[in-house]
């Protein structure tokens, strides 16, 4: 079974998209939910510790060589 994840980089910090939404106090108002990914990131989910994101100001992760590097150092 395949998971689709979206990882971002944003301020040299890479982060787990978890949900996009929508921000009338941003220009463009598009959001992404994330988690960042760090040693603590499954306690970060639990404790809901998610930080909203412009998505004009990131950059989403699509190298595949990365992307399973994250999963190899994060995934479970």
């Amino acid at each position: 079974m395949a998971l689709n994840c979206t990882f971002i980089e944003y301020y040299k910090t890479i982060y787990v998209v978890v949900g996009i939404g929508y921000d009338a106090n941003i220009d463009p108002p598009d959001v992404f939910y994330c988690v960042a990914l760090d040693k603590d990131f499954y306690h970060a989910v639990i404790q809901h510790d998610v930080v909203k994101i412009p998505v004009g100001q990131c950059l989403e992760i699509t190298d595949e060589k990365r992307i399973r590097t994250l999963w190899i150092l994060y995934g479970k």
